[in-house]
């Protein structure tokens, strides 16, 4: 990696002011979030001191500081600390260059990365500033209830991962009917409310098949529906719906989860073609339902109908390795 050119310390007549500065901006807890905000507040003071001249110095040596440290933090193993850390960078900026530059810099630097430590911050988010550049370093968006009627996630072409939380039916439906869903690898959605008027059996019912007669859904890769408080047996419809679903067709992963599944479920996810590409299944019914309604026939026809599958956990939470044919 080429090292940054980092910039020289400014000249003024307020030296002791410029020492204050770089006395804030260097510490041996840096990196740490809570030190950090304390420091740059102190840092935002000090620069509202200074006169236009020497601000717009002191402006550019506080970037060319965070960019040093953004190059210092990319080299550590990817992590969600590591992720967050940088995150909390970008929270500091002075000027719209520097953050242009960071921003650019960053996306290319972390491209090896799994898309899924790259969660947008919640506070960035909740923003709803659609043109923050800040937004594209981003690859999951957590989208729920309170921001969903002034966040156009679509306007982020970065993310591949979309989770849904207690997201009312109209809204589900203009998601995953949208053609921007076309982006999405990875859907998650997931339901841990207990507002009845909101998540009902019925509700379980129509989102899968909201889902299913999409014809935006064909890059997903990975699903995940938890249905948390389903009170009725959901599991067999949900499984026969997305089975019969005709541009679902490239999953490999695929969780259907706290529902009632039986042999009936297993067996039409088995013979469905649009299935045969999973490598991984999970169908955990919680605590909530009776597993025994699944048998060794519903595991073997498993075995037997998707030759690509590496991991199986049935509904009774055992996880079987290398049950494919594969």
């Amino acid at each position: 990696m080429t090292p940054y050119a980092y910039p020289p310390y400014p000249t003024s007549n307020l030296n002791e002011q410029f020492s204050r500065l770089r006395e804030l901006l260097y510490s041996d807890d840096e990196y740490d979030i809570d030190s950090m905000h304390s420091r740059m507040h102190d840092v935002s003071r000090l620069l509202n001191e200074l006169s236009n001249e020497d601000q717009a110095a002191a402006l550019g040596y506080v970037d060319g500081h965070l960019q040093h440290l953004l190059r210092e933090l990319a080299q550590e193993p990817p992590s969600e600390e590591a992720w967050q850390k940088i995150c909390n960078l970008f929270e500091y900026f002075k000027t719209t260059e520097g953050l242009t530059e960071a921003v650019a810099w960053a996306d290319a630097a972390l491209a090896h990365w799994d898309d899924g430590l790259r969660i947008l911050p919640r506070r960035w988010t909740y923003e709803c500033n659609l043109e923050d550049i800040r937004l594209s370093l981003g690859r999951v968006l957590e989208s729920d209830y309170d921001i969903w009627f002034d966040f156009d996630w679509t306007r982020i072409a970065s993310i591949s991962h979309l989770v849904l939380y207690d997201i009312p039916p109209d809204n589900y439906f203009e998601t995953v009917n949208h053609p921007q869903m076309a982006r999405i690898r990875h859907l998650d959605v997931e339901e841990s409310s207990f507002d009845e008027s909101v998540w009902t059996t019925s509700n379980f019912r129509l989102y899968a098949g909201d889902l299913a007669r999409s014809p935006h859904v064909h890059g997903l890769t990975s699903l995940v529906l938890n249905f948390a408080y389903d009170d009725e047996p959901s599991g067999d419809h949900v499984a026969h719906t997305l089975a019969q679903a005709p541009h679902l067709t490239g999953l490999t992963k695929l969780s259907i989860l706290n529902t009632h599944i039986t042999d009936t479920g297993a067996e039409t996810l088995a013979r469905a073609d649009n299935m045969k590409r999973l490598r991984y299944l999970n169908l955990n019914a919680g605590e909530r339902f009776d597993a025994t309604t699944f048998t060794d026939i519903g595991l073997e026809t498993i075995r037997d109908g998707l030759p690509n599958l590496e991991t199986f956990i049935d509904p009774g939470h055992s996880a079987h390795q290398e049950t494919g044919s594969a």
